[in-house]
């Protein structure tokens, strides 16, 4: 997928890509960025929307798992918590159950992870 740092989205459509892992086939869409300026969340959340069902119509009977992704290189705050609390819209109120945090840029962090996330507050930590 293409990334890097732009002023604008680098994604702006879903993208697939698939790779094999412990014998499964592993199918990853890169979305669009949750907070883009230039988008509104409805229409990044249809796209989203769109490109899951894609997928799951291909694939039935996959099981998903979402891979939240934010830098520490910027403050991971309210507006970021609140990107990722929308997508419960998307996939519905089990979201959590099935997403996973990864945050980027740890060698920057002076603190554990743990640490760094406990002092951010509780919108954060929840």
């Amino acid at each position: 997928f293409a990334a890097g740092r732009a002023a604008r989205a680098v994604t702006t459509a879903c993208e697939f890509a698939s790779t094999h892992c412990s014998g499964r086939e592993v199918i990853l869409v890169d979305t669009p960025g949750l907070s883009d300026p230039e988008t509104s969340v409805e229409a990044i959340h249809a796209e989203i929307t769109r490109g899951v069902a894609l997928i799951a119509a291909e694939h039935p009977g996959a099981r998903f798992a979402i891979l939240l992704v934010a830098s520490i290189a910027a403050r991971v705050d309210g507006p970021v918590v609140e990107a990722f609390d929308s997508l419960r819209q998307v996939f519905g109120p089990r979201f959590a159950r099935s997403s996973l945090l990864v945050l980027t840029h740890a060698d920057l962090l002076t603190t554990s992870a743990s640490e760094y996330l406990a002092g951010s507050g509780p919108a954060v930590a929840d």
